[in-house]
């Protein structure tokens, strides 16, 4: 039929065909239609943990990912049928204090026959009876028992576990004190594939002789006396039974005399070392007996307990460590709270030093004998001053001055230092170091730094400033670059605004004012793991 036939039957006034519009009706796709395979997957990315714990800090940790698998289990039927079914979501058990055996032991069931990790926060030794059924599939055990007895806790680990990688043994607030004690001979004969093993407050139990291949090893006393300690000497056994060891954290009381030891033990694998508290006057004899590589991170955190040998300057003598070779940046600060931290990493991040002393200064100190001004003048001792490129001093809260003379003899072994920021109240000295010749006349100070950070809380004398980037310039040293940083405060002139404009003739001015003071950028391993893991922040 031809369309003007067609238009005959339409209805009056119509004068055309009408088209149809077909409207193609699509099912839409849920989550529900995925494979069981891919919605596992799914499940899997859901309750993954960013970063390997070591152990969960509290209660809410552990229900964290239990809670996470109970809510998609409510969801559907067929969730939960997928959920019960993927043996990988249960290979991770977590068990709180008040978690029933039979609880217990429907979670480590339903992931079949897989690798096993299993954290435990018990009040009682019981229930490590039933590890003891899936022991042989264990690649991973930690264990935090409060108010237990150790002998209980150690009579109960007689079981074998060939496959543990990672073993944690923490008994918080203990009530016997256990010398001498060890792990059950079937438990001991069972760990050669031990890869990580943690230690607190006991590292009395460290099993000398049955784990050779460890890489990561923790042993902490922590604030418990009726645990003792350690030898120096046993120490460094367990090291050289174990040369591939990647990290070490070692906050333990020490005992043994530095004329004992006739060794250096080596860890060429070694990539990061901490040193925390309670190691009291033996710090320095683990320091000069452990051959650190070149490319490891040291962190001497919270060195309470220490400071009873300590002088006026820096605390120990670090400058036999090899990985300071590669130092070329450091931050020295000393907070409101007393604490001092020295901080230096190379150019690539590869190495680093932290030295932090908690709150072992509760003193009143003073300008120039002080330890923090002191610390300034033992860098060229401690660290390669010639290669340094980048130094920030940050002390805020003190008002003492130290003379132009002595910022000179700071500042005159770094000659190929790049960039220097200042944080302190009153900078005039500073900048009068810096237009100072030395070398017997014959240069300026720092003649490589093109770049100049200040603090300023109002007192900060810009025309003084201005004086000494002529004087730079004119001597063929010239600044590039100013920074300065300022509190959000009153006090700060309007006048310098100013006067910035006329700085601009001499160098590229940058302006910050924020609530808090800037700092050095750190390597990115104390972003990933230690600032958190170990408590670690700038402060000042």
């Amino acid at each position: 039929m031809t369309i003007a036939k067609r238009n005959v039957a339409l209805p009056p006034g119509s004068t055309a065909v009408r088209r149809r519009r077909r409207s193609i009706s699509i099912r839409a796709v849920t989550v529900q239609d995925l494979p069981n395979e891919i919605l596992a997957e799914v499940f899997m990315h859901a309750i993954a943990d960013d970063r390997q714990k070591v152990f969960p800090k509290s209660e809410d940790s552990l229900r964290s990912r239990h809670d996470v698998l109970l809510n998609i289990m409510l969801t559907c039927r067929k969730w939960k049928a997928v959920a019960l079914a993927a043996p990988r979501l249960w290979d991770t058990v977590y068990i709180r204090k008040e978690t029933r055996i039979l609880v217990i032991q429907r979670f480590i069931e339903r992931s079949k026959a897989i690798d096993l990790k299993l954290y435990m926060r018990l009040k009682t030794a019981r229930t490590l009876a039933v590890v003891s059924q899936y022991a042989p599939r264990l690649i991973e055990l930690h264990l935090w028992l409060k108010k237990v007895d150790v002998h209980t806790v150690v009579e109960s680990m007689d079981f074998a576990v060939p496959r543990l990688q990672r073993l944690t043994l923490h008994l918080s607030s203990v009530t016997v004190a256990a010398p001498g004690i060890e792990l059950p001979r079937r438990f001991l004969s069972s760990i050669s594939a031990l890869r990580e093993l943690r230690l607190s407050p006991y590292p009395g139990l460290v099993p000398r002789g049955h784990c050779t291949r460890l890489t990561r090893l923790c042993l902490s006393t922590g604030p418990c006396p009726a645990t003792g300690g350690m030898s120096i000497l046993d120490i460094l056994d367990i090291l050289e039974e174990n040369p591939g060891l990647e990290e070490l954290e070692l906050g333990l009381k020490l005992y043994g005399a530095a004329t004992e030891i006739v060794r250096l033990v080596q860890l060429p694998r070694l990539r990061l070392l901490s040193l925390r508290e309670f190691m009291g006057d033996k710090l320095p004899v683990i320091l000069a007996h452990i051959g650190l590589p070149e490319e490891a991170h040291c962190l001497i955190c919270h060195a309470q307990g220490i400071w009873d040998n300590l002088s006026t300057s820096f605390p120990q003598d670090v400058s036999h460590l090899r990985n300071l070779q590669q130092v070329t940046r450091i931050q020295i600060s000393y907070s409101e709270d007393a604490i001092l931290q020295v901080i230096a990493a190379s150019d690539r991040d590869r190495s680093s030093f932290w030295y932090d002393t908690g709150d072992a200064y509760d003193l009143e100190v003073y300008a120039q004998d002080s330890v923090h001004f002191s610390t300034l003048f033992t860098l060229p001792i401690l660290f390669p001053a010639g290669q340094l490129s980048e130094l920030w001093i940050a002390f805020p809260e003190y008002d003492q001055v130290l003379p132009a003379k002595k910022w000179q003899q700071i500042l005159e072994p770094m000659q190929s230092l790049c960039a220097l920021n200042v944080i302190q109240p009153k900078q005039e000295q500073l900048v009068e170091a810096l237009a100072m010749r030395c070398g017997g006349g014959k240069r300026l100070c720092c003649q490589q730094l093109r770049h100049l950070g200040l603090s300023d809380r109002g007192s900060l004398q810009l025309r003084r400033v201005k004086k000494v980037l002529r004087q730079r310039r004119e001597g063929s040293c010239p600044l590039t670059s100013l920074w300065l940083f300022s509190l959000d405060h009153p006090r700060v002139p309007a006048a310098n605004i100013q006067l910035t404009e006329e700085l601009g003739e001499f160098v590229h001015v940058r302006i910050t004012v924020d609530d808090a003071w800037p700092t050095m950028r750190l390597p990115q391993i104390y972003e990933d793991r230690f600032i958190e893991e170990f408590d670690l922040e700038p402060l000042y």
